[in-house]
């Protein structure tokens, strides 16, 4: 009888002057099929140390935890990716479970691992500092980090499944309001309660998901806000050529599996290129092994831009999408700010801070008695610009007065 196949791993680390840590950390994955470092200028023996692992050592100019752990990741070549601190050590009981999840067909899309806190090489026990579970392990593709106060956070792609499962274990706890974020998430929810009130953030077309009977008076038990509008579109048109002159043509890239966000979006886009003298081009791309090859194309004639269509397959590949578009130094934009705060030149798009904050306003007046179908959904009301000028330095860009003026946030 034939042995099954063991999946491969990577294993991701971002380094800077990390001599005294990187040695015992590089021993205890040792047996991974591929160690990614990827170092942002240290000046001791941190390269030498894991050029004699046999690590895949790329140096990348800093840009901040999440998109430097993102670059790392779309290094990675194997199937699944485990990503660790360069002071984190995997125990050989972990080293076990781990290399047995990637044995077998995945029960579940993503791994948290316990971890062990020290402070003064003493195990801190209590707390909350253990097992202080991490997402950190994931099929390549399925995860990447975004930025928040203090620390970076790992998100990843989910499935339904799940989703039902966490769905149900909420709905039987009997909450006297759930508040959700996201179609997906509102939808499931929707299946399994038709009387414990739903406030929504974030959801795209509540009528067409099914979710209300219109926007004006929902019926039923939820109401909410949408995150989009469909003007958005035309606006990255018009900042990605205000913000770099040239740009002559503007390639969209979504997934088709998702088509309805590109669909949305592509009238005021044509609308605004047209009145702008910019060519539109589409680049639909099923898998993230296929993004390179779009913006490689881009680069290959001047007057190239790029529009990275907000929908969850450009969402979780967002880190290579920035890395991509600085190598081959291509202007682009996109929806949600991490883009820009992650190291790519501009995005624009909903205040998601300020969603949920007019949710809490929603919640609190249903706790007080109203009803979601006398509660109208709500389009937003308030967009937010940022603009990465490191960024648009590298691309040789100067970012006008005017738009500056405009920014509600800079990164320097």
């Amino acid at each position: 009888m034939e042995t099954p196949r063991r999946a491969t791993l990577s294993v991701a680390i971002v380094t800077l002057n990390e001599e005294a840590n990187l040695p015992p950390t590089l021993a205890s994955v040792a047996w991974a099929d591929e160690i990614v470092v990827v170092d942002s200028g240290s000046t001791d023996a941190t390269r030498a140390i894991a050029q004699s692992h046999g690590t895949r050592f790329v140096t990348e100019p800093w840009r901040g935890f999440a998109a430097q752990k993102n670059f790392a990741l779309s290094l990675c070549t194997s199937e699944w990716v485990l990503s660790l601190d360069a002071d984190e050590m995997v125990s050989p009981e972990l080293a076990a479970s781990i290399q047995k999840i990637i044995a077998t067909p995945p029960s579940h899309t993503a791994y948290a691992l316990p971890r062990r806190n020290f402070f003064l090489h003493r195990w801190m026990r209590h707390g909350g500092y253990y097992p202080d579970p991490k997402l950190r392990l994931f099929p390549r593709g399925q995860g990447s980090f975004q930025e928040t106060p203090v620390h970076e956070t790992a998100v990843f792609a989910g499935n339904v499944e799940t989703l039902k499962a966490f769905a149900k274990e909420l709905v039987d706890l009997r909450p006297a309001a759930i508040l959700s974020r996201g179609t997906s998430e509102t939808v499931v929810l929707a299946r399994e309660t038709r009387t414990i009130p739903i406030v929504f953030a974030a959801v795209s077309d509540p009528i067409a998901s099914g979710l209300v009977a219109s926007l004006a008076r929902p019926g039923g038990n939820i109401t909410g806000f949408t995150n989009v509008e469909s003007t958005l579109g035309g606006k990255w048109v018009e900042l990605l050529k205000e913000v770099a002159p040239r740009t002559t043509r503007v390639t969209l890239l979504f997934n088709p599996a998702t088509p309805a966000t590109h669909q949305f979006y592509l009238p005021s886009i044509q609308t605004a290129a047209q009145s702008l003298a910019v060519q539109v081009n589409d680049a639909p791309v099923h898998a993230k092994d296929e993004i390179e090859g779009v913006i490689a194309a881009i680069a290959r004639n001047p007057g190239g831009g790029l529009i990275a269509m907000p929908d969850p397959f450009t969402g979780t590949n967002l880190g290579l999408i920035v890395a991509l578009a600085a190598r081959y130094r291509i202007p682009a934009i996109s929806y949600p700010p991490l883009y820009a705060q992650s190291g790519g030149l501009i995005s624009y798009g909903v205040d998601f801070a300020n969603l949920f904050r007019q949710a809490a306003g929603y919640m609190d007046r249903i706790l007080k008695g109203a009803r979601p179908a006398d509660l109208p959904v709500q389009l937003p009301t308030k967009l937010e610009l940022v603009i990465n000028l490191k960024a648009a330095k590298a691309l040789g860009l100067i970012v006008p007065l005017a738009l500056l003026g405009r920014a509600d946030e800079m990164i320097e």
